[in-house]
């Protein structure tokens, strides 16, 4: 696993040479999701922090790319009541209601990580 994968799904930063030769904890959210409260989402799919935190969508409505619709669209899959990518989604991976667990989504296949 390459470094920067290695820092965006552990959420971990490594500090410039010279400055300390530790590694830290990142404040926060690991990329891509959003800290709204006290749990990390993707504002881009999750219909109760769509786009923004706190941006709930209508019960009628999805949160596709962080904006509330009636219908998936951009290649995304409909599942409960949130547009998702299949292929990179932790919590529908490959399929709707398939976890990851720990580990991650990409291809539609959960990787350990």
């Amino acid at each position: 696993m390459n470094w920067l994968r290695f820092m965006l799904v552990t959420g971990l930063v490594l500090l410039p040479a010279g400055c300390s030769d530790k590694v830290i904890l990142a404040a926060g959210c690991p990329l891509p999701l959003l800290e709204c409260g006290t749990e990390c989402v993707d504002a881009q799919y999750n219909p109760d922090h769509c786009g923004v935190c706190d941006n709930v969508c209508a019960n009628d409505e999805l949160c596709d790319d962080g904006q509330c619709t009636f219908a998936c669209v951009g290649g995304t899959t409909e599942c409960g009541n949130a547009c998702v990518d299949l292929n990179n989604d932790p919590a529908n991976c490959g399929m709707c209601g398939t976890s990851c667990g720990t580990g991650f989504c990409s291809g539609g296949v959960c990787v350990s990580s």
